[in-house]
C-alpha cells in the first residue's frame, strides 16, 4: 500500500482536490456498474420466470393431463367391509357385481414350536443361544462345514454362507434379509421362534430352499441337477417351519416349493384373480377386504361432475396465478432515476434508506418485455381457438363456459367462478358429453398440449436469452453482455489508477518545485538581512 503526504509545501489538501478531480472521471465507471447491475438483476428476474413458466408446464402435464382429472368417476360399494372400488375414466357408468372368494396371501412360515433345545450347565437347564450349533443342539458330526466352519444355505436361488459355530439365530435373519430374494425373516427370542415370510402375495411369491434347479438345455452330458446337502436339509429343518393355511398350520417338507395364493373374485359372473387384493377390471379396481362367498356386492360406477368442476377451477387458478405475476411484471413503473446503489452511496444510507431505493430501482425491469408480452399474447390464443376436427357440440374452452376477461387490464385472465352462469354451463356440457373436458384439453391438438408448446418455446427462448441459472453463463445473451462488463470495468479501473497516480505525480512535482522556491526565497531573505 503506497502511503501519500500532500501539501507539506503548499498547504493543499492534495488528497481531497485528486478525490474530486477523480470523481468526474469515476461517472463513467458508475454508468458501467448501472448497466451491469441491472444486467445481473435481470438475468436473476429471467430465471425465477423460466422456472415459473416450467413449474406450469409440470403441472400441465403432472396434474391436468389425466384422464382420471379430467373425466373423474363416483364409485360406490354396497358393503364396503368385503370390497371398495375406485374407477378411471375408461369404465365408463357401470353397475357389477361382484364375489370375493379369495384373498390374495404370500408365503407365512413359522416355528412350530421353541427351536432351542435344552441343556444342563451346572445343574441348570438352558438353552445356549451364542451360536446356531449350539442352539439347536446339533452335536459335533451333524453339520459338514467346509474349511472356513461354513455352511451353504440356498434359499430363492441365493446362496447364504453361516457359521453356525460363530454365529446366531439372527445373524441367519439378517443374512436372509440382505440377500434381497423376496423373503423377509426375523426371530423372536421370546418365543424362541424363526419367520420367513414372502414380502409379495400371490401364486408367484414362493420360497423355495436349496440350490436352483438348472435349466435342462444349460446341463451338460452326464451332469445331474443340485440337490440340497444333508448338512443344510438339517438346519432348515431344526428350525421346525410350519406353513400358515389360514385356519391353522401344516409342517413344511424342506424340498417342496412354498408359494402363496392368488385373489379371486367373480363379476357378473365371471372369473378373475390377481397377485394382490387389489385386482382392476376393464378400468375399475376393485379393493378386497374380506371372503364372503355368499355375498354379491354391488359396485356402481358415475360420472364424478363435481370432481370435473373442481379440476377447472384449479386449472384456472394455476393458469390465473401465471398471468398475473406476468403481467405484474410488464407493467411494473421503471424509475429512471433509481440507480443501483454504489457501495460508497451504501455507506452513507440507513439499511431502510438502501431497501426503500433498491425497491425502485429494481422496479421494471421487465418492463414490456417483448417476450413475456408474446408468451401471454400466445396463451390467450390456446386459450380461445376451437379445437380443429372435434366431433362435438362444445368445440372451445367458451362453450363450455371458460372464458377470458373482457377488461383488458387483467391481460387475458380467465374468468369462471367470478361469472356463475360459467360453471351451470359446465355442468351442463359435462352432462351432455362426459368426456368433453378429455376432448378440449387433451390429445395432440388440446389445450394443454398447446400450452405445452408455448411454454417450452418461451423457456428455451429465455435460456437462450438469460441461460439456466442465475450464476454466469457465457452461452447466454445476458451472460455474454455481463462478461463484457466485467472487462470493461477492469479495463476502466486500471486506467482510473493510472490517471490517479498521474495526478499524484504532478502534484508531488509541484510540491518538490514549491519547497525548492520556499528554500531559495529563506535564502535571499537571509541575504538581505545581512545588509
Amino acid at each position: 500500500m503506497t502511503i501519500r503526504f500532500g501539501g507539506i509545501a503548499s498547504g493543499l489538501d492534495t488528497e481531497s482536490i485528486i478525490k474530486e478531480m477523480m470523481r468526474a472521471h469515476r461517472m463513467r465507471g458508475d454508468k458501467l456498474f448501472h448497466e451491469k447491475t441491472r444486467t445481473e438483476w435481470r438475468k436473476a428476474e429471467y430465471h425465477n420466470v423460466r422456472n415459473d413458466i416450467i413449474s406450469f408446464r409440470n403441472k400441465l402435464f403432472d396434474v391436468f393431463n389425466r384422464t382420471n382429472k379430467m373425466n373423474p368417476k363416483t364409485v360406490n360399494s354396497s358393503n364396503n367391509d368385503i370390497v371398495t372400488a375406485t374407477a378411471t375414466s375408461d369404465a365408463g357408468t357401470v353397475t357389477n357385481m361382484v364375489r370375493v372368494e379369495q384373498l390374495a396371501s404370500g408365503v407365512n412360515l413359522t416355528s412350530g414350536s421353541k427351536i432351542g433345545v435344552e441343556s444342563n450347565v451346572d445343574g441348570k437347564t438352558i438353552v445356549d443361544k451364542s451360536s446356531i450349533i449350539t442352539h439347536l443342539g446339533f452335536r459335533e458330526n451333524d453339520l459338514q462345514l467346509d474349511e472356513g466352519g461354513n455352511l451353504a444355505l440356498h434359499i430363492n436361488g441365493a446362496e447364504i454362507k453361516i457359521n453356525p459355530a460363530k454365529e446366531t439365530i439372527n445373524d441367519l435373519a439378517r443374512k436372509i434379509n440382505n440377500a434381497n430374494v423376496g423373503v423377509r425373516a426375523s426371530y423372536d427370542a421370546n418365543y424362541d421362534q424363526f419367520f420367513l415370510r414372502t414380502t409379495s402375495t400371490g401364486s408367484n411369491a414362493t420360497i423355495n430352499f436349496g440350490p436352483s434347479p438348472i435349466p435342462e438345455e444349460e446341463l451338460e452330458a452326464g451332469e445331474e441337477q443340485p440337490t440340497m446337502s444333508a448338512s443344510e436339509a438339517n438346519l432348515w429343518n431344526a428350525l421346525n417351519l410350519h406353513k400358515s393355511t389360514g385356519t391353522g398350520t401344516t409342517a413344511i417338507i424342506i424340498a417342496e416349493e412354498q408359494s402363496g395364493e392368488n385373489a379371486k373374485i367373480k363379476v357378473n359372473g365371471f372369473d378373475f384373480e390377481g397377485a394382490t387384493n387389489n385386482i382392476t377390471v376393464a378400468g375399475v379396481t376393485y379393493n378386497l377386504q374380506k371372503v364372503e362367498l355368499d355375498t354379491d356386492v354391488t359396485i356402481t360406477v358415475g360420472n364424478n361432475i363435481d370432481g370435473a368442476v373442481e379440476t377447472i377451477k384449479e386449472f384456472v387458478k394455476t393458469y390465473n396465478e401465471l398471468v398475473t405475476k406476468l403481467n405484474d411484471l410488464t407493467r411494473q413503473p421503471f424509475y429512471r432515476d433509481f440507480n443501483p446503489l454504489t457501495e460508497e452511496q451504501r455507506r452513507d444510507m440507513s439499511d431502510r434508506e438502501v431497501e426503500m431505493w433498491e425497491e425502485k430501482a429494481r422496479s421494471g425491469l421487465l418492463r414490456n418485455d417483448s417476450m413475456l408480452n408474446s408468451f401471454l399474447s400466445t396463451m390467450r390464443l390456446n386459450i380461445s381457438e376451437p379445437i380443429d376436427g372435434l366431433e362435438s357440440n362444445y368445440k372451445s374452452l367458451a362453450s363450455i363456459g371458460i372464458t377470458t376477461s373482457r377488461d383488458w387490464t387483467k391481460g387475458g385472465f380467465l374468468e369462471f367462478e367470478e361469472n356463475p352462469e360459467s360453471e351451470r354451463k359446465l355442468r351442463a356440457a359435462l352432462e351432455e358429453d362426459p368426456e368433453i373436458l378429455v376432448k378440449l384439453f387433451m390429445g395432440s391438438e388440446g389445450v394443454i398440449s398447446r400450452l405445452r408448446d408455448t411454454a417450452q418455446k418461451t423457456t428455451d427462448q429465455l435460456r437462450d436469452h438469460a441461460g439456466s441459472s442465475p450464476a454466469a453463463d457465457p452461452n447466454s445473451f445476458l451472460g455474454r453482455r455481463l462478461s463484457n462488463f466485467e472487462r470493461q470495468l477492469a479495463t476502466f479501473e486500471d486506467r482510473m489508477k493510472r490517471t490517479e497516480d498521474r495526478y499524484w505525480r504532478q502534484f508531488t512535482a509541484m510540491e518538490k518545485a514549491m519547497d525548492k522556491m520556499n528554500s531559495q526565497s529563506s535564502w535571499l531573505m537571509q541575504q538581505f538581512a545581512n545588509f
